[in-house]
């Protein structure tokens, strides 16, 4: 078992060394890929900061017909309140009126003599 434990630690010291060179170098070309890609990211970039400006001023142009129509769509509602307004108003008023009249409609009404009764009347 002592031979055993010796040869593997000598294994060892020959194999972690090795192992240590090989991680390092898949890590320096790792790291050179990685610089490469994040190289190639910046002309990217500027192309899409061009077209964020590009459709930052369209989105500009837009904003003036867009303000047009919220102004719009305001008056029609501003109207359509005033127009229920109005007409809930006058309905009150009709209201009222037809029961204040009611009364005299009905005393009118009764004096009036019913068509039956005036040919009854006139043989």
């Amino acid at each position: 078992m002592d031979n055993f434990l010796q040869a593997a630690a000598e294994f060892a010291g020959v194999l972690i060394p090795t192992l240590t060179a090989i991680v390092l170098i898949y890590l320096a070309v790792f790291l050179r890929k990685l610089t490469q890609i994040v190289g190639s990211l910046n002309p990217t970039i500027k192309e899409t900061e061009k077209t964020v400006s590009l459709v930052n001023t369209s989105i500009e142009k837009a904003q003036a017909p867009l303000d047009t129509v919220v102004k719009v769509s305001h008056s029609v509602d501003d109207f359509s309140d005033k127009a229920s307004d109005t007409l809930s108003k006058a309905t009150e008023s009709a209201k009222t009126f037809v029961n204040k009249n009611m009364e005299t409609v009905k005393n009118t009404g009764s004096k009036l003599k019913r068509p039956d009764e005036v040919i009854e009347n006139g043989k």
